[in-house]
């Protein structure tokens, strides 16, 4: 009897150690924004097309960037021009924690408005890899997915591309024959005046006070997408960089040129 009470006594007291723990990490932004966006992207997967067809990207996050590549399945927002439903699948990272919140916050930082990672398109009728649609998917994502849920009053038709510099590019992420599209990107940046909690917030962390600047101030950020078709998978494959610092760019792509991997298990 007494060895049952010891060992629940032990059982009790890690549980309230265990708890204790979770709750500090909670309480520290960055780890915060790793757990729970951590458990979001697990969920997210489970939901995409990509799962059961053993797709999977992998590309370096940190170094600038937030430490963990994250995931989020888009099933509903971007359709063709008919109408017809698309699957949107997006790896993404943002600018790294400093001082209690993402860089993508900071003007200068490098990271300002900045993203970098994978979309994939799935369906039986997939848009043409041209021009328009790397535009448009690239689009969506920033006013639909970033700025609307930041609060931006009125995000769409505001993220426009420069005419397109477009090259082949012969091997990437393990496969050849991509097509490359280079462009300066005009768009509203995400720094805004913080008011009621919004759910990104778990993610990039609050905004810092925006003191005489105005919300959502336009602002110029580079940008390189690599596209990919897969006709048997059904499967189009856009690896994007949107930043504010052009050498911050072309150290990513070197890194994603010495590691990134497209996984696809036939």
């Amino acid at each position: 009897m007494k060895r049952h009470y010891v060992w629940r006594q032990f059982i009790l007291i890690s549980m309230a150690f265990l708890t204790l723990l979770v709750v500090m990490a909670l309480m520290i932004p960055g780890t915060r924004a790793r757990l729970v966006m951590a458990a979001s992207s697990w969920q997210q997967y489970r939901l995409s097309p990509l799962k059961e067809q053993g797709i999977q990207v992998e590309l370096p996050a940190g170094e600038g960037w937030f430490e963990d590549m994250l995931f989020y399945q888009d099933s509903n927002g971007l359709k063709t021009q008919e109408g017809i439903p698309l699957e949107l699948s997006i790896y993404y990272t943002f600018g790294a924690y400093e001082n209690g919140r993402s860089l993508i916050y900071k003007p200068g930082s490098g990271y300002y408005s900045s993203f970098y990672g994978a979309y994939l398109i799935s369906g039986s009728t997939l848009p043409m890899p041209d021009a328009y649609w790397v535009e448009r998917v690239a689009a969506h994502d920033y006013e639909a997915l970033i700025l609307k849920a930041l609060g931006h009053p009125n995000p769409y038709d505001t993220f426009k591309v420069n005419a397109f510099e477009i090259r082949e590019e012969s091997e990437l992420m393990g496969y050849p024959d991509w097509t490359c599209f280079d462009g300066l990107i005009e768009a509203p940046g995400v720094a805004h005046q913080r008011g009621d909690f919004l759910l990104h917030y778990w993610q990039f962390g609050a905004p810092p006070d925006l003191g005489s600047e105005v919300a959502f101030g336009t602002t110029t950020l580079n940008g390189r997408i690599y596209v990919k078709s897969f006709e048997e998978e059904e499967l189009l494959v856009m690896v994007y960089l949107i930043c504010e610092s052009g050498d911050v760019l072309e150290r990513t792509d070197a890194r994603i040129r010495e590691s990134g991997r497209l996984v696809i298990r036939k």
